[in-house]
């Protein structure tokens, strides 16, 4: 059973009652002070007896009234003002509580500041968990969907082996091989992101020359990227940075990754630069480019283009948002923008190393 509380009405009566005890208080009080002034300033007012005459009583009894009556007029609006927003918000959290997340309270002109502030903050509240849950739900069906390829694809390889149907040669075990590498890439970029979403990603940042990671990488990704037809180019400024290198590597292998998935063959390069008081990392590309809406979800979990390249291209949409996750980690930023006439560029905004800090 839902208890109804009569704030409203208490806060009329409380009103009442303090107008109405201030005004007996005052009317006492009144003659208190003229029997006093008689007693010890004798014609100080101009008064016959020290008790109230019936003109006397009328006047207080009739002022007395239109006290209360402005009092309880006034009380019942504030009041009004007051309770129904805590009344529309209390509605509305019963309604969620019994799980419906499209309860809203409804927004009141005349609701006092605090009061209309409370029912702006709970539906943000109720908008930030409805949108939480949808995403939630998105999230487990995009996560079974991709966890159910690998897995199957190894189940029904290992089940034919095991009856006899494919022969256990080399390029089996590779092709096993690489489903179990696609797996446990998957499981750790869910690792990673769990741990940004929940605010526990920590980095292990220092003073380092990104330069030289960069080099490095893109002596291992060269041949990757040949066999795709990008032709990688370096251009990074050996400006030390307060990164820890090793997510950053993880950050421009997804990167990469994504440009043998997506980019037309071509001239890819790698940039590093300082940029006012940030260190940009940047891989461009030559194509097919971004349309502006593509560009503001592409960080975003499990988001893939819907261009018929992307949807042959495969992957899990995820290698951007754990970029993302890592930049945002480091204090930075990843961003995405167009690139020349139809290429694309992705961004990291990356802090600077402080001064008399130790370099790798």
């Amino acid at each position: 059973m839902i208890k109804r509380y009569s704030l409203g009405r208490r806060i009329v009566l409380s009103v009442a009652g303090m107008v109405l005890f201030v005004h007996l208080l005052i009317f006492i009080l009144s003659f208190a002070i003229y029997g006093i002034a008689d007693a010890y300033w004798p014609g100080l007012f101009d008064y016959e007896s020290d008790l109230p005459t019936v003109p006397d009583l009328t006047v207080f009894l009739a002022l007395g009234l239109v006290a209360l009556a402005v009092s309880v007029f006034f009380s019942v609006r504030i009041a009004r003002r007051l309770v129904q927003p805590l009344n529309s918000v209390a509605e509305g959290i019963r309604r969620v509580a019994d799980g419906d997340l499209d309860a809203r309270a409804p927004r009141l002109d005349k609701a006092l500041g605090e009061a209309s502030a409370l029912v702006e903050d709970f539906n943000d509240m109720a908008e930030k968990l409805q949108r939480a849950t949808r995403e939630r739900s998105l999230w487990n069906a995009a996560i079974a969907h991709e966890l159910r390829t690998p897995v199957t694809i190894l189940r029904g390889r290992l089940q034919g082996l095991s009856e006899g149907v494919f022969a256990p040669t080399p390029e089996t075990f590779r092709k096993l091989l690489t489903q179990v590498d696609n797996l446990s890439r998957l499981i750790e970029d869910l690792r990673l992101l769990s741990l940004f979403e929940s605010s526990q990603l920590r980095m292990d940042c220092r003073a380092c020359n990104l330069a030289l990671e960069v080099r490095t990488l893109g002596e291992i990704y060269e041949p990757l990227l040949t066999q795709a037809g990008l032709r990688l180019h370096l251009a990074v400024d050996a400006q030390p940075v307060q990164a820890d290198p090793i997510r950053i590597r993880q950050a421009l292998q997804a990167l990469l990754d994504n440009a043998i998935k997506y980019a037309s063959p071509g001239p890819i390069w790698i940039r590093g630069e300082r940029v006012a008081e940030h260190y940009s990392l940047r891989v461009e590309d030559s194509g097919p480019g971004l349309d502006a809406a593509a560009r503001e979800q592409v960080f975003q979990a499990f988001w893939q283009g819907g261009t018929p390249t992307s949807k042959l291209a495969g992957g899990n949409g995820l290698g951007l948002s754990v970029v993302r996750a890592i930049a945002i980690a480091h204090g930075g930023e990843a961003l995405c923008a167009a690139h020349g006439e139809q290429g694309t560029s992705f961004e990291l905004r990356l802090p600077l190393a402080r001064e008399g800090e130790p370099r790798d």
